[in-house]
């Protein structure tokens, strides 16, 4: 019999997963009243981020242990999910290592994941342009590392930068949050972005 306090946190997560799912959809409805294509490309990406939250939500909701969550099945949920919008441009290929996260870790690294994939789609591929992405996670003994790589047109340069956008700017706030490494690398043939997470 399931204890009465992991009945409660369960339909705490259950809810807390329909309400991000309310709030997606009014953004998606507020998004096509907008005239401005900038403004409707800025509500897009709010949105999407906050998919990205309502997806590690669903993990947690899955999860035994409401205080960790399985961040293979998010990653490989959240690419899938982020090259499906590219509409069948970009192919995906994925090699995750199974692996948990505290929930004070995997709500910044979920965010993380989703900017760094984003920025490769929205930035590599410009132009209708067709490709490739890999996403890899590795564990060693008290580190994770997210490896994104593309083999698009390659923005390593600018992605250093710190005017560089809104997304680049959270992915560093939430990296220093965390004390995560984050790094970019331009190979000619496209961009590798590497995160390390202490554990």
């Amino acid at each position: 019999m399931t204890p009465p306090r992991e009945l409660v946190l369960k339909e705490l997560h259950h809810r807390l997963h329909n309400n991000l799912r309310i709030v997606i959809s009014l953004l998606r409805i507020t998004e096509k009243t907008l005239e401005n294509q900038r403004d409707r490309e800025q509500l897009a990406d709010l949105g999407q981020r906050i998919q990205a939250l309502s997806a590690l939500q669903e993990e947690f909701y899955r999860s035994e242990d409401f205080r960790r969550v399985n961040v293979a099945g998010f990653l490989e949920r959240l690419a899938r999910n982020l090259i499906g919008l590219a509409g069948g441009r970009v192919t995906l290929s994925s090699d995750l290592e199974e692996a948990e996260m505290l929930i004070d870790l995997a709500v910044p690294f979920g965010l993380m994941a989703n900017e760094v994939i984003t920025n490769a789609l929205k930035h590599a591929f410009p132009d209708g342009r067709t490709g490739h992405l890999s996403v890899r996670l590795t564990q060693a003994e008290e580190r994770l590392d997210l490896t994104v790589a593309d083999d698009g047109a390659g923005y390593a340069g600018s992605m250093r930068t710190e005017g560089s956008g809104l997304g680049m700017r959270l992915v560093r706030r939430l990296a220093g949050q965390i004390g995560a490494e984050m790094s970019f690398e331009g190979t000619g043939t496209g961009t590798i972005c590497r995160i390390g997470i202490p554990m």
